[in-house]
């Protein structure tokens, strides 16, 4: 049997990489600032790459995302395994077709000290977070994010961006994994279906309500 991903980790992990573009400023907090100024809603296409602490490619997975401010998005894996994970803002889904299975989370505090802060806006994530400029690489105008609160399950975030837009996330968390996603094809202000951000299970669906979990040990 397939081993079977962790949907509220990944989640977060996608959310955080729903940071997309920004007038060109001075420095890459700034854009990231601006970002959460004027960036409302967009899409577009995902691949993410998960390493093992000796460097190991663990997991390749692709598929597409949405997101609209605040709290609303769709994350969906398409290969190699289909996975399901979106919210509308008060309830948070993961649909696992293969199992029939759908679990079901309260959308709310326990977010705030993970990636998924940062789509609450400026205050947010300077609330949550500490922001570095790090040097270029890679072309890359790269921040720093690291949660203020310790015990959650990532220790940092490295965001790149290229002329204002965010191209790459890197997630480490505490059991040494790196999660690498790069957004392709990413789309900004474009109209979103209305239901885009609604799930309803399907009849015959296993339903789980997830336990609360405190935000230092969220992830």
């Amino acid at each position: 049997m397939r081993p079977r991903p962790a949907p509220l980790r990944r989640c977060l992990f996608a959310l955080a990489a729903l940071l997309f573009t920004a007038p060109a400023l001075a420095d890459g907090i700034q854009q990231l600032r601006q970002f959460l100024q004027r960036t409302q809603q967009g899409s577009g296409h995902f691949e993410q790459i998960v390493y093992a602490p000796s460097g190991t490619a663990t997991e390749r997975s692709q598929g597409q995302f949405s997101f609209a401010r605040p709290d609303r998005f769709r994350w969906h894996y398409e290969q190699p395994y289909e996975q399901l994970l979106v919210s509308d803002g008060q309830t948070f889904w993961s649909w696992d077709p293969e199992l029939k299975q759908a679990t079901r989370h309260k959308t709310g505090e326990g977010l705030a000290a993970t990636p998924a802060a940062i789509l609450a806006g400026e205050k947010a994530l300077d609330t949550h977070f500490t922001l570095e400029n790090q040097p270029d690489a890679d072309g890359l105008e790269w921040v720093l994010a690291r949660p203020r609160q310790a015990g959650g399950s990532f220790t940092e975030v490295r965001i790149g961006l290229r002329a204002g837009r965010i191209e790459r996330m890197s997630i480490l968390d505490n059991f040494g994994q790196r999660t690498e996603l790069k957004l392709l094809d990413t789309q900004l202000g474009q109209p979103l279906p209305s239901d885009i951000f609604r799930f309803t299970p399907p009849q015959g669906a296993d339903i789980i309500d997830a336990v609360p979990i405190p935000a230092a040990a969220n992830g």
